[in-house]
């Protein structure tokens, strides 16, 4: 047999194939993966410090293999969402009742309308006489 011919022969065999691993440990790793699909997964959401990346109806598979699970998510479209601001994480604004019996006094409404308007207004008292006159 040629070098040419056997040299066509060795890249036809390895053709495929992972360098340094025989076909058969090859196809005893593949079994021994447990792969699954995810049914029913609406969207997956990825966090980013700029925001969030929103996947929309994805086909997500996990593959199990060394003790670990990887995850392949495959998704028709995307969404950016910004970040949220910081200051929606801050305590809601707390009404004192003094501004409350105030705004009740001078503008004539409910104690209830008077503390929507102060929260409205994060506490302005003109802001809040003004929203409810």
């Amino acid at each position: 047999m040629s070098a040419r011919r056997k040299a066509r022969r060795a890249a036809k065999k390895q053709a495929g194939n992972f360098p340094g691993v025989s076909p058969k440990s090859m196809k005893k790793a593949m079994g021994q993966m447990d792969i699954k699909n995810i049914e029913n997964v609406e969207e997956v959401i990825i966090r980013i410090p700029s925001g969030e990346l929103v996947l929309k109806d994805p086909e997500v598979q996990v593959v199990k293999m060394g003790g670990q699970e990887i995850y392949t998510i495959s998704a028709s479209g995307t969404e950016r969402r910004s970040q949220p601001s910081k200051n929606d994480d801050l305590p809601q604004f707390q009404v004192s009742e003094d501004d409350v019996r105030f705004i009740v006094e001078k503008a004539g409404v409910s104690e209830a309308k008077a503390r929507e308007a102060l929260k409205k207004s994060k506490g302005d008292l003109a802001a809040a006489l003004l929203s409810v006159t």
